[in-house]
């Protein structure tokens, strides 16, 4: 049974905490390597993904639907790090455009970036789009807008960046659904309606 505090903690978050503005600075690398409309795109969802997460009903939609992992824990360890999300009026992120492997849209080392409480900032944010399937989407009639699928992939790249992990098996089932990076994923894609349960 989750403590008073901690259930105050995650009431007062609920309201206090709301979609600010945030200015996402946004270090496309190669330099020359993407396309106008690829650069348009991914500032668009790096944007979106980034006003999202600092949403409760994303932080809530997430921890809901993370049934593999202690959800006590996850409010505790996210929960310090959306107020941070939240006040920041700057993120910088480096977004580097990969010949991934085939399937694969994103990659991110884990637990290489910190979020700093004191001045509400967001160091060291590194993460891969696979430049096949930035150029494949472009293209495609899928019935997702073309920002939200590279939301969700940011964000779980972002959480990735920022400490937390999925399964290591190497199927879809066994890997992604009901970990806190994934359903952070689909609901920063759909607002927090929903997790990975309802895929696009």
């Amino acid at each position: 049974m989750p403590s008073i505090a901690l259930i105050l903690s995650t009431l007062f978050l609920s309201t206090y905490l709301s979609a600010q503005e945030i200015a996402v600075k946004v270090s496309l690398k190669p330099a020359g390597a993407w396309k106008k409309d690829e650069q348009n795109l991914i500032q668009d969802a790096a944007e979106k993904a980034f006003r999202r997460m600092a949403r409760a009903e994303v932080a809530n939609c997430a921890y809901r639907n993370a049934s593999k992992e202690n959800k006590d824990k996850l409010r505790k360890t996210w929960g310090r790090r959306l107020p941070v999300i939240n006040k920041s009026r700057k993120v910088n992120i480096t977004i580097r455009k990969k010949d991934l492997r085939k399937g694969v849209l994103g990659q991110a080392r884990v637990d290489i970036a910190w979020a700093e409480r004191r001045n509400y900032t967001l160091q060291n944010l590194v993460i891969d789009l696979s430049a096949d399937e930035i150029f494949s989407f472009l293209n495609s009639k899928k019935k997702v807008s073309k920002a939200d699928l590279w939301v969700n992939v940011i964000a779980h790249e972002v959480a990735h960046n920022l400490g937390y992990k999925h399964g290591s098996g190497g199927t879809w089932s066994e890997d992604y659904p009901g970990y806190f990076v994934t359903e952070l994923g689909f609901c920063a894609m759909n607002e927090g309606r929903h997790g990975h349960k309802k895929r696009y």
